[in-house]
This record gives C-alpha cells, sequence and structure tokens, in this order.
C-alpha cells in the first residue's frame, strides 16, 4: 500500500468513527424524543410498535440506510428499551446491538434540567466501518463555546458489552465503555469516558474535559495504554502494532491556555509537543515540538526523519471564521527543512500559499532517484488563485547533479499548473507547462563527453484533463547543443493508453566520430509515430534518415552515396519482448532488409537480415580493384547469453584484383554467441584456378584463440588442402599441420602467370619452438614438373624451415631437380640451397647436363636484407657448349635507402671480357662499362637467327647529376659478319666503329661502316633522348629537334649479300646522302638515293628487270620517287612514281603509282607470263588501299611431265613442339598487313594456254581481289575457250561451259566443273570434274550408258571388256583405280618398291602384241635411265636422255638386236 493511500485510510476511518458516535447518539436519544410525542400511546403494546414502525419509516432513505429496530419494550417514556438494533448503509449492516436502555426522568424538564439516569447498551458488535458519504460542509461560524437552553445530565454510560469485527479496524476486540456527561446552562461542561478490554488483553483509553464558560477555564486529560496489538496501533496502522502509550493533558484560560502531548509507540516511535492557544478574537493558535518516527515511516522516508523531526506551526483564524492565515510552519530534520506560509479566505475561496523545500543531506533523495545524486537542492512552491482552481508554481534548483556517465554542475526545473474553471467542474482541465534547464553537462565516457554541450534544456506543454484523466503532451523539447529532440502525444491514465510523435534532429554528425571510430560528417534524423496500449504495449513505424553523410571510410561512403533511409515498425509488447519488423534500408550502393526480437526481460533474440551490394564496381574508386555484385543474408536466434548465428555471403560474379569469382558461396554457422562461439564454416567458388570448396570447424574458446579442425579445401579433384590449425589472439605461436597435394599443377598456371604442368604433394607444419617464437616446415615433393617452355623436370623436391617466422629469424630451404630442361637444355640434376637469417642468407647452385650439348651452372653467393640490401655473387660460372663464362672476382649489389652500387664486376666471355661499375642515388649517378674482345656469336644464345661474328670492344660511361647526367660512348666491331651457312655468299667482313655523347642536347652519335664497298659508309645524328638515373628512366621526346645523315656510294651488290638472299640477284651503282632534320613528330628529310646501271632477278619468278634505274629524292617531309624504269629480256616495261610522306605523327602517309606495259612478270619452265598493270597505293599504315587494273597479254602454263600419284610421309621427330599456338604464329606472320585493304581486278581475256601430260587448252577468266591483304577474297572464274587432252592415246575434247570458279571466301579453294568428251564408234564418253580443287571429284559417264571399267576399255581398246587380254585388263583397273579416287594402283606400289621413278606398261600395237613394261630412274637432275621389255626376246631395249637444256634433249637406245638410235629432241613453248 502506498504512502497516499494509508492517509486515505487513516482519514476514512476517522470520518467513519464519527459517524458512528453521531449515530449511536441518535439511536439512544430516539426513544427520549419520542416520549413526548406518544405519551399516551405509547405505553401501550400498540403504541410501542407503532413509534418502533415510524422510527424506522423516518430513518430508512432510498440508499437502503436506516435503523431497523426489532422491538421496544418499558414503561414509556421513563424508561424504554430496545431490543435488536440495526444500523445499515447503502452497503448493508454496519452495526448491531442485542439491546438499548434509557431510564430518565421526565419532569425534570420543567426544572429547564434533562436528567437521564443511565444508558446502557449490551450485545453491541461492529461489523465494519460505515460508509462515509459526502463531507460535510465547513462551519463558517465564529468559534464560542456552546450555551444550552437546559442542562443536561448523564449520570452513566455503560456500554458491557462491545465487539469488534476484524473488517472495522483490522483486528478482532471486545471492548466496554463507561462515562458521564455534565453541561450546565452557564456554560460549564463537563465529560468523561473509558474503555477498557474485555477480551483478556489489557488495554485502557479514557479521559475528562471540562470548560467553564464564566471563569475561561478549559481542562484536558486524556490517556490511553494499549500492549502490542492494541487498537490505536492497529487503527494508526504502525508498523508491527506496537505498545502505545498516550497522554494529553492541560489546564488554564482558554485564552492562553496550553496544553502538553506526550505518546510513545515502544522504541518505534515518541511525539512530544506543546499546544497553545494566544487569543480566541481572532482564534490564534501555535504548536511546537519534536517526532521521532523514522521506524515507522516507509523506508524511503526514513532518511527524512532521522533523528528527528522539529515542528512549528502558528496560524490564526479570522473574527469571523473566513480566513485562515498559516503565519509560520516549518519542519526540520538533520537532513530536510520546509517551511510553508499561506492563507485561506474561505468565504471567497481564495487561497494564497508558498512554500520552501532545502534538501541539507542529498543522499535522502538516493531511494526516489537512483541511480542519479544531486547536492544541495531547494524548491520553492506557490499556489494562488481560486481555492477550487489555484495555480500552482514550481521552481527547484540543484547545485548539482550527476547520472550514470553525466553530470551538471546546475539543474534547474520550472514548472506551473493552472486551471481555467474549478477542479470539480465538468471538463476541468490542467494546464501543465515545465522546462528543465542544465549547465556544465560532462560525461565520464570520454567519447560521450565529445558528444555533449555544455548546457542543456528540456521543455513540456501540455494539459491533463480530471474527467477523462487524459494527460496531452502539445509540444516536448530537448535541446543539447545540435542535437533536438521534440514530440508531442497524448495518454488515457484510466486505459493506461497513448499515443506519442518523436522527432530526433542531429545537425553535426562530426559530433559522433570519436565515439564511431569515424571521421563522420552529415546530418541525421528520426522520427517515430507510436502508439501506448492499455497491455502496455508500445506499437509504431520508425524512420532514420542521414543526409550529405559521410563515415571517413571510402568503401562505406559510396555505400551510403551521402543518404541513407533506415525505416522499421517497433513493438515492445507488453512483458517487455521488442520487436522491429520490416527494417529496410537503401543507401547508393547497398539496401538492407530485416527484423529483430529480443524477447521479455531483453534475455532472448530473433533476427532475419539481407543485405545486397548490386555493383562491387564502386569500390574501385577508392583504390580497391572489386567488381561484380554479392549478397548477404542470414538468421539470429537463441538467448543472448547463447545464440546461434547463421550468415550466406553469396555472389554470381565477383571481380577482385583482376581475378574473378564465380558463384560464391560462403556460409558461416555459430553457436555459443557471443561469449563461446563456436561451428562450421564452408566456402565454395569458381576462380581462375578453377572451383574451389573449403570447410572447416571453428571455436573460439573465451576469446583467447581460433581453432580450425577438420579444414579441407579442394580445387576440383586435383588439389586438396587438409588438416587443422590454431591461431592465438595472444600473440603466441601459430599451431597446426596441413597436408596438400597436388595431381596437376596446370590448374595453377593463371595464378602463377606462367604456364605449368606436373603434380605435388607435401605438408606444412606450424608450431612454436624452444623459445616460445613461431616456426614453420615445408615438405613439397612432385614429378613431371613443366614451367612454361622454360624448365621442365621428371621429379622434383623442397624441403623448407623457418625459426620464429615472421621475423625471418633462420630460413633453411633445399630444392632439387632431377630430369630437368631449359629450353633446349638437359640437366640430369639441378640443385638450389639457401639457409642463413634475413642479415645473411647464403646460397649455392648447382647444375649439370649434357644434351644437345654439355652445360653447367654453378654459383654460391650471400644475400643480406635489411635497411641495407647486400647481394654478393661469390662464384659464377656456366658452360654451354664450347661457350663459357664466368665471374673473375666476387660481385657486390648493395642497395641502400636511396642509394645502389656495385663493385667492379668482371665476366670473363671465351676469351672476352665484360666488365660493370655503377653507383646509383637520389643525387648522382656513376655507371661505367667496357667490353674487350667480346665475341658476338653469344648473341646466338639470345637472339637465334642473327648468325653474328665479329668481336666487340668498346666503353660506355653515364656520370653526374641523377636527374641530368652526362655519359660517353665509344665502339668498334671488327670482323662484322652474318653466317648464312652458305659458303657461296660473298659476304665482307666488316668493320663499325662508333663514338658518341649524352647530355643537355640528349645522345649524338657518329660513325662508319668499312668493308661495304670501296669507300666506308658513314652515319651521325642526334636524338632528344632524356635519362634519369635514380630511379631509372628514360623519355624520348617527339617535339624536340633531331639531326641525322647517311653517306655512302659503292657497289649495291654487298648490301644485297648481307641479305643473304637465294632467290634474287641484284647489282648497279648505289649513291645515298640522306638528312634528317626536325623533329619525331614532325619530321623533314632532304637528300637522294640513286640505282644507277642496275639489274634485279627473281628466281623464282624468273622476272628479269635490266636495265634498272632507281632515283629517290626527299625534300621536306617527303620521299618522292623521282625515277623508277626497268625493261625485261622481251621488252616489256615496269615503272613507279609517287612519294611516301612523314608528315603524320602516327604513320607514314603514301601515294604510289605502278605501272606495267607488256611486261615479262613471270618467266619460268613451268609459267610464262607478259602482263599489262595499272596498280595505285594510297593511304597510310592505318588504311591504305591497292587498286588498279592488272591485265594478260599471254600466260603460258606448262604441266610437269613427271607427277607422283601419292606422297610418302616423312617422319618428323619434334624436339620442342610449340602447339598449335606455334601454327597459329606462322600463318599470322606469313599473312599481309591488315591495313593494307585490296581493290584490284585481273581480266585474262584469252591466250592463256595450259598444256602437258596430253593437255592442250586454252582458257579466259576475269577476277577481282578484295578484302585486306591479311584475309584477302578473291572472286571470279576461269573458262575454257578450246582444247582437250591425249589419255592413254585417246583425244578428249574440252567442253566451253565448264570454269574453274572462286566464290571469295576465305580457303581460296575454287569449285571444279570441267568436262571433256571422247567420240569413239558409236560410243561417246564424258569425263567430269566436280568438287573444290582440293578435294575433286571425278565422274565418268558414256552414251549408251555403261559402267566404270567397260568405258575404260572401250576408250582404251575400242573393245569390250570381255576380250581384253591380261595386260589390257590390268590397264583397265590401274585406270579405274585413279579415277575412283586418285590414291596408288598397283603400278604406283609397284614403282614404289622398286625405287624406280618411272613404271608404265605400254599397250601392244598389231593384234596379239600383249604390249611392253617400261621402267625408268633418273640418275641425276639432267640424266634419265631406262630399260623396256615386251613380250618377246627381241623387244628388250635400253634408253638414255640427257637434257642438255629446257628446249634441247639428247636420245639414245640399243636394243636386244643390236640396233642402236641417236636423237635431238627440240621443244618450243609458243
Amino acid at each position: 500500500m502506498t504512502r497516499e493511500n494509508e492517509t486515505e485510510a487513516r482519514t476514512g476511518k476517522r470520518r467513519c468513527l464519527r459517524r458512528i458516535a453521531v449515530s449511536l447518539l441518535c439511536a439512544l436519544l430516539v426513544p427520549v424524543l419520542a416520549l413526548g410525542a406518544v405519551w399516551g400511546v405509547a405505553r401501550t403494546d400498540w403504541g410501542l410498535e407503532r413509534l418502533r414502525a415510524v422510527i424506522v419509516s423516518a430513518s430508512s432513505s432510498p440508499d437502503g440506510s436506516g435503523v431497523e429496530i426489532g422491538s421496544l419494550e418499558g414503561r414509556f417514556p421513563s424508561q424504554l428499551a430496545v431490543k435488536d438494533l440495526k444500523l445499515r448503509d447503502a452497503e448493508g449492516v454496519w452495526l448491531e446491538a442485542a439491546s438499548a436502555e434509557v431510564t430518565w426522568s421526565p419532569l425534570e424538564l420543567f426544572a429547564r434540567r434533562l436528567d437521564i439516569q443511565e444508558i446502557a447498551a449490551d450485545g453491541l458488535r461492529l461489523k465494519r466501518l460505515p460508509y462515509g458519504g459526502e463531507a460535510e460542509s465547513a462551519d463558517t461560524e465564529p468559534f464560542s463555546p456552546p450555551r444550552l437552553p437546559v442542562a443536561v445530565s448523564l449520570r452513566n454510560l455503560d456500554i458491557r458489552d462491545l465487539t469488534l469485527e476484524p473488517e472495522a479496524l483490522g483486528l478482532a476486540a471486545r471492548l466496554a465503555a463507561s462515562g458521564s456527561l455534565e453541561l450546565g446552562t452557564g456554560g460549564i461542561a463537563e465529560a468523561r469516558l473509558d474503555f477498557q478490554r474485555t477480551d483478556g488483553v489489557p488495554g485502557t483509553l479514557g479521559g475528562s474535559f471540562g470548560y467553564a464558560l464564566d471563569s475561561g477555564v478549559l481542562s484536558v486529560d486524556v490517556s490511553a495504554q494499549e500492549p502490542a496489538g492494541g487498537v490505536i496501533a492497529t487503527l494508526l496502522a504502525l508498523p508491527g502494532a506496537p505498545a502505545v502509550d498516550l497522554t494529553l493533558a492541560g489546564r488554564g484560560p482558554l485564552e492562553g491556555w496550553q496544553g502538553h502531548l506526550q505518546a510513545n509507540a515502544q522504541d518505534l516511535a515518541r511525539i512530544e509537543a506543546d499546544i497553545a492557544i494566544a487569543s480566541t478574537e481572532p482564534l490564534a493558535f501555535s504548536t511546537q515540538g519534536k517526532a521521532e518516527i523514522a521506524k515507522i515511516v516507509p523506508p524511503d522516508l526514513a532518511a527524512f526523519a532521522t533523528p528527528t523531526i522539529a515542528f512549528d506551526v502558528a496560524g490564526r483564524l479570522a473574527e469571523t471564521g473566513e480566513v485562515l492565515e498559516i503565519e509560520s510552519a516549518s519542519l526540520e530534520s538533520e537532513t530536510v527543512a520546509l517551511g510553508l506560509e499561506g492563507r485561506i479566505d474561505i468565504e471567497a475561496a481564495n487561497l494564497e500559499a508558498t512554500a520552501k523545500l532545502q534538501l541539507r543531506e542529498a543522499s535522502a533523495l538516493k531511494p526516489f532517484i537512483a541511480p542519479a545524486e544531486v547536492g544541495a537542492l531547494t524548491i520553492d512552491f506557490s499556489a494562488d488563485g481560486p481555492l477550487q482552481h489555484p495555480t500552482v508554481t514550481m521552481m527547484a534548483e540543484a547545485q548539482s547533479a550527476r547520472l550514470p556517465d553525466l553530470t551538471f554542475s546546475s539543474l534547474r526545473l520550472k514548472g506551473s499548473v493552472l486551471s481555467a474553471s474549478p477542479l470539480d467542474a465538468e471538463g476541468a482541465v490542467l494546464s501543465i507547462q515545465a522546462e528543465l534547464t542544465g549547465e556544465g553537462a560532462r560525461s565520464t565516457v570520454p567519447e560521450l563527453g565529445e558528444l555533449l554541450d555544455p548546457a542543456l534544456s528540456l521543455s513540456m506543454a501540455g494539459t491533463y484533463a480530471l474527467d477523462t484523466e487524459t494527460l496531452e503532451i502539445a509540444k516536448a523539447k530537448l535541446v543539447n547543443g545540435s542535437l533536438t529532440l521534440e514530440g508531442k502525444g497524448d495518454y488515457v491514465v484510466p486505459q493506461s493508453q497513448g499515443n506519442a510523435s518523436i522527432t530526433a534532429t542531429e545537425r553535426d554528425l562530426s559530433r559522433f566520430s570519436k565515439l564511431a571510430g569515424l571521421e563522420l560528417q552529415g546530418r541525421m534524423s528520426a522520427n517515430g509515430d507510436l502508439s501506448l496500449g492499455s497491455d502496455q504495449s508500445l506499437r509504431g513505424p520508425v524512420t532514420l534518415r542521414f543526409d550529405d553523410a559521410k563515415s571517413g571510410v571510402a568503401e562505406l561512403d559510396l555505400l551510403l552515396g551521402g543518404t541513407l533511409d533506415l525505416t522499421g515498425d517497433l513493438d515492445v509488447g507488453p512483458e517487455g519482448a521488442v520487436t522491429v519488423s520490416g527494417i529496410s534500408a537503401e543507401g547508393q550502393g547497398a539496401n538492407l532488409n530485416g527484423a529483430v526480437s529480443l524477447g521479455p526481460d531483453l534475455e532472448s533474440l530473433e533476427a532475419e537480415f539481407s543485405a545486397n551490394f548490386p555493383d562491387l564496381s564502386l569500390f574501385q574508386q577508392t583504390g580497391l580493384p572489386l567488381g561484380g555484385a554479392a549478397s548477404i543474408e542470414g538468421t539470429v536466434s537463441g538467448p543472448l547469453t547463447a545464440f546461434t548465428a547463421e550468415t550466406m555471403v553469396s555472389s554470381r560474379s565477383l571481380r577482385y584484383d583482376g581475378q574473378d569469382f564465380e558463384n560464391l558461396a560462403l556460409r558461416v554457422d555459430a553457436r555459443n554467441l557471443p561469449d563461446a562461439p563456436e561451428g562450421k564454416v564452408s566456402i565454395a567458388t569458381g576462380t581462375m584456378v578453377g572451383d574451389i570448396k573449403g570447410d572447416a570447424n571453428f571455436r573460439l574458446p573465451e576469446f583467447e584463440r581460433l581453432e580450425l579442425t577438420d579444414l579441407t579445401v579442394t580445387r576440383g579433384q586435383a588439389n586438396r588442402v587438409a588438416g587443422g590449425l590454431t591461431v592465438p589472439f595472444d600473440g603466441r605461436p601459430l599451431e597446426g599441420d596441413l597436408a596438400v597435394s597436388s595431381s596437376d599443377l596446370g590448374q595453377w598456371s593463371s595464378l602463377a602467370g606462367v604456364p605449368l604442368a606436373g603434380q605435388a604433394s607435401g605438408n606444412v607444419a606450424l608450431s612454436a619452438d624452444r623459445q616460445g617464437r613461431q616456426s614453420a616446415r615445408l615438405n613439397l615433393e612432385g614429378r613431371s614438373l613443366e614451367v612454361d617452355d622454360a624448365l621442365s623436370a621428371q621429379d622434383f623436391s623442397l624441403k623448407a624451415s623457418v625459426e620464429d617466422l615472421f621475423a625471418m629469424r633462420r630460413l633453411q630451404a633445399e630444392a632439387a631437380l632431377s630430369g630437368a630442361q631449359a629450353q633446349d637444355l638437359i640437366f640430369d640434376r639441378i640443385d638450389a640451397k639457401i639457409s642463413g637469417a634475413l642479415d645473411e642468407i647464403s646460397y649455392t647452385l648447382q647444375a649439370k647436363g649434357s644434351e644437345p650439348e654439355p652445360a653447367s651452372l654453378s654459383s654460391e653467393g650471400t644475400l643480406r636484407l635489411g635497411e641495407r640490401t647486400e647481394v654478393v655473387i661469390a662464384e659464377l660460372q656456366a658452360t654451354l657448349g664450347e661457350d663459357e663464362i664466368s665471374l673473375l672476382s666476387p660481385a657486390r649489389l648493395t642497395v641502400e635507402p636511396e642509394r645502389l652500387r656495385t663493385n667492379e664486376v668482371v665476366l670473363a666471355v671465351e676469351d672476352g671480357r665484360l666488365t660493370l661499375k655503377a653507383e646509383a642515388a637520389p643525387v648522382t649517378v656513376d655507371l661505367e662499362l667496357a667490353a674487350n674482345n667480346l665475341p658476338l656469336s653469344l648473341t646466338e644464345r639470345f637472339l637465334p637467327g642473327l648468325n653474328l661474328k665479329g668481336r666487340l670492344d668498346g666503353t660506355a660511361s653515364l656520370s653526374g647529376p641523377s636527374a641530368a647526367p652526362r655519359g660517353t660512348l665509344d665502339a668498334k666491331v671488327e670482323g662484322l659478319e652474318i653466317d648464312h651457312g652458305s659458303e657461296d655468299a660473298e659476304v665482307p667482313p666488316l668493320t663499325v666503329t662508333a663514338k658518341g655523347r649524352y647530355g643537355a642536347e640528349g645522345l649524338v652519335l657518329e660513325g662508319e661502316v668499312v668493308g661495304i664497298g670501296q669507300k666506308p659508309a658513314s652515319f651521325s645524328g642526334s636524338l632528344p633522348l632524356n635519362l634519369v638515373a635514380y630511379p631509372p628512366a628514360a623519355e624520348l621526346s617527339t617535339t624536340a629537334p633531331v639531326k641525322g645523315r647517311l653517306v655512302w656510294d659503292g657497289k649495291v651488290e654487298p648490301l644485297v649479300a648481307l641479305l643473304a638472299s637465294d632467290v634474287m640477284r641484284m647489282e648497279g651503282a648505289v649513291e645515298v646522302d640522306f638528312a634528317l632534320a626536325g623533329s619525331l613528330d614532325r619530321p623533314r628529310v632532304s637528300g637522294k638515293a640513286v640505282l644507277t646501271e642496275g639489274l634485279y632477278e627473281n628466281f623464282v619468278t624468273g622476272t628479269l628487270l635490266q636495265p634498272l634505274e632507281i632515283a629517290l629524292g626527299a625534300e621536306d617531309d617527303r620521299i618522292v620517287v623521282e625515277r623508277f624504269a626497268g625493261r625485261d629480256p622481251g621488252g616489256g616495261r615496269l615503272s613507279l612514281s609517287g612519294y611516301v610522306s612523314l608528315a603524320d605523327p602516327s604513320g607514314l602517309a603514301m601515294d604510289l603509282k605502278a605501272t606495267a606495259e607488256k611486261s615479262l612478270v613471270v618467266k619460268r619452265d613451268d609459267v610464262t607470263a607478259i602482263m599489262d598493270a595499272d596498280l595505285a597505293l594510297a593511304g597510310d599504315l592505318d588504311k591504305a588501299l591497292l587498286s588498279g587494273t592488272i591485265r594478260s597479254d599471254r600466260v603460258e602454263i606448262g604441266i610437269v611431265d613427271s607427277l607422283p600419284p601419292s606422297l610418302t610421309p616423312l617422319e618428323v621427330t619434334t624436339i620442342n613442339a610449340a602447339g598449335e599456338e606455334e601454327v597459329e604464329e606462322t600463318a599470322a606472320a606469313s599473312a599481309g598487313p591488315a591495313f593494307l585493304h585490296l581493290d584490284v581486278k585481273a581480266l585474262f581475256p584469252a591466250r592463256v594456254f595450259v598444256r602437258g601430260r596430253g593437255l592442250d587448252s586454252e582458257w579466259q577468266g576475269e577476277f577481282t581481289l578484295t578484302g585486306t591483304a591479311e584475309t584477302p577474297a578473291l572472286q571470279g572464274a576461269l573458262r575454257p575457250v578450246r582444247g582437250g587432252f591425249t589419255f592413254a592415246g585417246r583425244s578428249f575434247d574440252l567442253e566451253r561451259e565448264g570454269a574453274i570458279t572462286f566464290r571469295a571466301s576465305d580457303d581460296l579453294d575454287p569449285e571444279l566443273d570441267i568436262a571433256a568428251v571422247y567420240t569413239g564408234d558409236d560410243f561417246t564418253a564424258r569425263v567430269h570434274f566436280g568438287g573444290k580443287a582440293s578435294d575433286p571429284v571425278i565422274e565418268l559417264t558414256s552414251v549408251p550408258e555403261m559402267p566404270r571399267d567397260e568405258i575404260i576399255s572401250q576408250v582404251l581398246f575400242g573393245k569390250d571388256s570381255t576380250q581384253l587380254s591380261a595386260a589390257e585388263a590390268f590397264q583397265v583397273a590401274e585406270a579405274a583405280a585413279t579415277l575412283a579416287g586418285g590414291g596408288s594402283g598397283v603400278l604406283d606400289i609397284a614403282r614404289e618398291k622398286l625405287g624406280v621413278d618411272v613404271l608404265t606398261l605400254a599397250p601392244g600395237q598389231e593384234e596379239g602384241d600383249l604390249g611392253a613394261v617400261k621402267a625408268g630412274k633418273y640418275v641425276s637432275d639432267d640424266v634419265f635411265v631406262g630399260v623396256e621389255q615386251g613380250t618377246t626376246q627381241e623387244s628388250s631395249k635400253a634408253t638414255m636422255e640427257v637434257e642438255l637444256s629446257p628446249s634441247v634433249t639428247v636420245e639414245s637406245g640399243v636394243g636386244a638386236n643390236q640396233e642402236t638410235s641417236v636423237g635431238v629432241r627440240w621443244k618450243w613453248d609458243y
């Protein structure tokens, strides 16, 4: 029960006791008052009954209250008894009496005296306290002792048995009461009343009262003694119902009367007070005293009453009784002091009052405001206005205040409450205003202190409707610096329901930077529309918005994009469960959705969330090389002390640092969060090295370490890592053992950056050494290792160990490769070892090989790492075949902060020397390089195909400021030759000298080449080269001046000999004098180049130009073809004109035209072509066009007489196959340039003759060549004009309707549609060639229709196949096989096995002649020897042919009959 309830209960009990006394008096006086009215009637039984009925009826009321009387008895009126008396109120019977009797003397009334001898009652039972009803109106009459018209005397009051029910005063008790009363007509009054417990419990209450009007003397003597559990202690609700001892005594004149009150409740409470009446007109009163009540007040109030409370009250009541003034009132204890003064105008119903409360001891407030604390506290109250609706104001000020993590130097609270209408009026509303201000706000939490402004204010304005008990807050506002919190709402007290709308605004998020650990910027606002239900639930939507927000974390800022909206629905249940559902947040690069629930008492958690990152490439703006998209989703559930979480990160396509991760799925299942997390983690993704999967169980025991068990990482089926790992968080070493294996190292090629192949397996062990430092060991073995095309090994192994891994205190490693191959070199074994700490690591390297030539490599040295890094190669020796390179003295490379230098490094290269010494720093550089007798043949090892010979001597230097060094060059190459492997090549040895310097003007170079002719060729020039020595950098300016000159005259043959071309020769005298000026982006040239008395012959095409004259001129930005004229042996002419421009910095621009007039462009034994041409080449190196027309005058194509019907495949052993890529590269290399576009028309009007192997024909056609030189497209057709061919002595005529057609495709494989017809006696045969030229289809038909063998029989022998001889049938079969598919026939197989070039079967010339077999072989390119054997002995013959020239052949023969023959055969291709 609260203090307010206890006070109200005591007040109600006192009111009820007063009503009990009044009711008892009325009940006892009823018989007396009735006597006069019913004197005669009431003396009869009928009259007594009628009197009872009248009394009952008169006392009854509509609410059920009244008096019940069983019967009336006695001698009316002097003696009357009431039986079974009951008093009722609206709630029922509250008092019962078995009997009550009054005895008095009616005749004494005539003497103006009411004389009552006795009032007695028995069986009185108080069941409960009566219903209080409405309060009585205040008496406004002035105070004076009463004056009566008659004297009243009650000689004896005797209540023999009074029973108190527990429901009445809180305990059951039985009492007896006695007393007397005397009221004289002169204003003299005396009264006495005593109560005695009759239930065996000691206890008395009694007192006397007397007042004499004439003398004005007032006497009071009251005392009470009760043991523990008595009626008084129970009625006052004293804790423990202690024993009570009370006295009140005083005697003296009323004006100036003094009394003394003393009360004790065992050792729990004590009150002692002096009471005084200073005057009666007006009535002035006072009381002073002290009270020791700390033990009986509620514990929270005990501090205010410690040890005693001193009180002093003085006031007065005006003579009219209309104004009550409290002149002074004070209550003081050690902890608090309260002062009060004021006045109440009863008639005007007006109130004026002020009060001041001072807190002397702040700890007294602790039970009410804990955990807050205040210092010295002063509260001023005032009430002013109508008594029914005064205006109440309050001012409270605390010199200091402390909240958890927050203190104020002072707090001030102002408030007021007022009502425009009486408080008891219908619709009365209180207007409430309050304002709290704080100064010197500080926080003990440093981060929170950063947020606080020293000044804080809180204001509120609202109303409270008394009838509906509704509090409505129109506006509430809290301001602290840049933070503003505003709200409004309402609350209905009876229904415990309300609504609130809250808005928070923070104008400067930078104040939260230290708390968040981020460099925050921007603004924040929050809104909530909340409703409070009658079940104490709180629900409503909340929103949070950030504007111009930045976190200082670039990645996070990109996700937010400066603006973030966060929404959700808040639900606080009646049991305290908190749920935020529908959480949604969206920024520039991410969006978040989810829900979270906290159980009652905030002991459990349920949450789900998802986040999407649609474009991770945003992070590239921060330098983080991310791309793709990703999402995260998860759930959290369980008690807050041990909840579980399941999280999934997924991405269909993720890119990091150029590496793609496809279908990434990362899952973490954790339990026992947050104190002892454990669970499982798994990952799967596709990477550049294939699909990778991994999973492990994890634990975080007491957050001291991460334990990974059953760890497995796989890449497909070929690669696997398995084991366990422990990662301590206190810096102690990692521990674990991991097994690694890969059955296909090629899957790691993209990661390694080079192609790999092979298999490997091993393990990695991590542990602590004896000193507690991290150590690691690696053992790896493998086989079939391949590293690009550079290195391969049949077997390899790697063993490594590191002591104190993170400091790399000591490292040991051994690697071995056996059966190794590097490029074309095969090494039996390669061994490498390193050992030592970072400050000095020693190494050795050994390699030996034997194929294809002996090779070895041996080196050892040291590596010192630190602020100063030093590499020392103590020994280096390498041999390859007869070449040998060795280090003559230790080489040392030192790298210091901003400094790099070497000692003098001398390499012996065969019998030559190469010396280097360098020192470079940001300020200066000094570099020297020297070559002495250095063989140029070594270049073949690095640049195959150059085939250089000769010796190099020279020096080069660079020194001076690093930003602008100067240098020199002096070099000489003697005996320079290009070895083409041909003894016939007339390549003269050359001597090349060059001298140069480098400085502010760039690189200046001059020199000469001796041996290229009678005069040396000289060259000179300068390049705008800018070198920076430290750090090394080079830049070639395209706008600075450039110079150059080349001068030479002599024979062209030595230059052509340098090219060592076996497909051409060139002769003539050359004069060259070219000069270069301008800049690289706008060069200017001048000079000339002239070839006179020239000759050009191409051995492949047979083209011959003689004489040939060429003159090139250069002026400004053009090289002009001033003359290009050549004549062939047939009188044809070839000319070229135009220019090449250097004006465009992006490339050469050209405009050239070529003309041929009946030029013999091809002259070979098999092909001769005379052509006319008009061609033009225009454009630049980005895009150029070759266009024009080529027209044939005459073309002769001769088909060679002997082509083998099949080719014997050659066995090829590939030493270093490069696979398909090499084929593609070769094809690409042979293709023409892509920038050259084609638009050429080739016309062949007629006179294209194709002859040989029985064919004699003429063709015509037209073609167009388009596309590019890289992918040309040829379109057109070649059609026969006339002709035929002879096969086996039979003539076939070509059909003119046929064609060889090109379809403008990339393969340049024409379509065939050619037919030839043979006509015999009543028989026609037709041979058709169709399909592609690369895969022709030969079809043989006849009229009349016959089988293929029959057609061949008729064509070859003119008879049916059934009439053929064996030799003839053999020939038919051989021809059929050839026509069927071009495969090898029987004769071809025999020719191949016998090793002859010719093997044929010739038919007989006469009837019965079976023919002959001919065989022969070329013993040289020009001599053929053959034999012939017929069916008779005389038919044997030997022949020999000698080719004197392509047109003249001498033939001779001798037969078995000794006949000889010699002849000369001459042919002419017309």
